[in-house]
């Protein structure tokens, strides 16, 4: 496969080594105040990332499940 950029960049380091730094030293909430905003809000650990909206691809599945953000749109067609 060929691969992407100047080569200085997968010389340094590979693409699993760079994720694995990235995703130790990256947060997305304020570790400090995590447990009080866990109580309310169980997206609480990426509400803080935008200061719009984001939306997640959704994904129509039968289910009797009760979930706080599960939502049932009637004239939704699958």
């Amino acid at each position: 496969h060929k691969k992407l950029g100047p080569k200085i960049f997968s010389e340094t380091m590979n693409r699993n080594k760079f994720a694995e730094i990235i995703l130790r030293i990256i947060y997305f909430d304020k570790k400090n105040e995590r447990i009080q905003r866990l109580q309310t809000d169980k997206f609480a650990l990426v509400s803080e990332i935008s200061e719009t909206t984001i939306i997640v691809d959704e994904q129509l599945f039968p289910t009797k499940a009760k979930c706080k953000y599960t939502q049932y749109i009637t004239n939704q067609t699958s």
